[in-house]
C-alpha cells in the first residue's frame, strides 16, 4: 500500500501531469465562465428580444387594422364618389356634344354664342378634375392592390407560426409590402 501511494503521489507530481490537471482546471474555468456569460447576458438579451417581437406583432396587427379601416372608410368611398362625379360630368358633357352637334349646321353666329357660354370652359375644368381624380384613386388602388395579398399571406402565417424568429421575418416582409403600397 506504501509503494502504491508513493508512485501516485510521485505520478502527481510529475510536470506532465501537473500540466494536464492545470489544463482541465483552466477548461472548467472556462466552462464556468462561458456559463456565466450565458446566463447573465445572452438568455435576458434574448428573452427582452423575444418580447419586443410581441409587441411589435401587436403594433402591426393594429397598423393592418387601422389601415383596413381607412382603406374601407376613406379611399373606397372616396374613389366611388369620384366615379359617380366623373359619370355625372361625363353624362353632362354628353349632354352638351349632343346640343352642340344639333346645332352645328347653325350659322357662325349661333356657333360663336354656343362657345362664348360661360359654362362650357367650367364643364371642361370639371371634367379634367374628375379625371385626374379618378386616375389618382385608380393609381393608388391598383398599387395598394397588388400588395394586399402578399400581406394577407404574411399575416396568415404569423397567425399559423410557433417559431418567434419566424414571425420576426414575416413581420419585416409585411413592413416591406406595406411600404412598397403606399411609399
Amino acid at each position: 500500500m506504501r509503494y502504491y501511494s508513493r508512485e501516485q503521489l510521485a505520478r502527481l507530481r510529475d510536470p506532465r501531469n501537473s500540466k494536464a490537471i492545470d489544463a482541465a482546471i483552466q477548461a472548467a474555468a472556462v466552462f464556468n465562465g462561458t456559463g456565466r456569460l450565458i446566463n447573465t447576458q445572452l438568455i435576458p438579451r434574448a428573452i427582452r428580444t423575444l418580447d419586443g417581437l410581441a409587441d411589435s406583432t401587436a403594433s402591426l396587427n393594429r397598423m393592418i387594422e387601422a389601415t383596413n379601416g381607412s382603406i374601407n372608410a376613406e379611399i373606397a368611398p372616396e374613389a366611388v364618389r369620384s366615379l359617380q362625379s366623373a359619370n355625372s360630368t361625363m353624362g353632362q358633357l354628353s349632354i352638351a356634344l349632343q346640343d352642340t352637334r344639333e346645332r352645328a349646321n347653325a350659322g357662325l353666329d349661333d356657333i360663336h354664342q354656343l362657345l362664348s357660354d360661360p359654362a362650357w370652359p367650367a364643364s371642361l375644368n370639371s371634367i379634367q378634375s374628375a379625371t385626374e381624380n379618378v386616375s389618382r384613386v385608380t393609381a393608388e388602388l391598383e398599387k395598394a392592390s397588388k400588395e394586399m395579398p402578399e400581406i394577407a399571406q404574411s399575416v396568415s402565417q404569423i397567425a399559423s407560426t410557433s417559431s418567434r424568429y419566424r414571425r420576426w421575418i414575416l413581420l419585416s416582409q409585411i413592413f416591406s409590402a406595406v411600404a412598397r403600397a403606399f411609399f
